[in-house]
């Protein structure tokens, strides 16, 4: 009799544990991440910030400004309400280093900085982004 009464005892803590499983899932998907997405340039109102967050956490972003760069394999990771990137695809000596904020209103704001040079991101460093879709439109290169 026993037996039976923790049988039960047990599908039932057991069918719960899944029911609450199965709902965290679906919480998790039906919320889009803060950071990810794609977003239009203020210069020239076309998509120049594309944020995807990867299976392990990290971010992969892609950042155009008109006329200027475009770096496309930034990895990032979030620190302290913003996302903190780096690349080095002009050169392993060439590190380029950063940051990317988003406010309320899903404006992103980023912010650049290459250490080894005298004059890139040295007098105008950040740039705004506003934000179109939670679906980054990743450039994938062609080789």
């Amino acid at each position: 009799m026993k037996c039976k009464y923790f049988t039960i005892i047990g599908i039932a803590i057991l069918s719960l544990g899944m029911i609450w499983g199965i709902a965290n899932y679906l919480n998790a998907k039906s919320e889009p991440d803060r950071y990810e997405g794609a977003y239009n340039s203020y210069d020239i109102n076309e998509p120049n910030l594309q944020i995807q967050k990867n299976e392990d956490g990290t971010y992969l972003i892609q950042i155009g400004i008109y006329r200027l760069l475009q770096l496309d394999k930034c990895i990032g990771t979030v620190l302290e309400d913003k996302i903190v990137f780096s690349t080095t695809e002009w050169g392993e000596d060439k590190e380029i280093t950063g940051t990317i904020t988003v406010d309320d209103e899903d404006i992103a704001t980023v912010t650049l900085e290459a250490t080894w040079s005298d004059w890139w991101f040295k007098n105008i460093n950040v740039y705004k982004y506003y934000k179109v879709s939670d679906v980054p439109d990743i450039y994938e290169l062609q080789y």
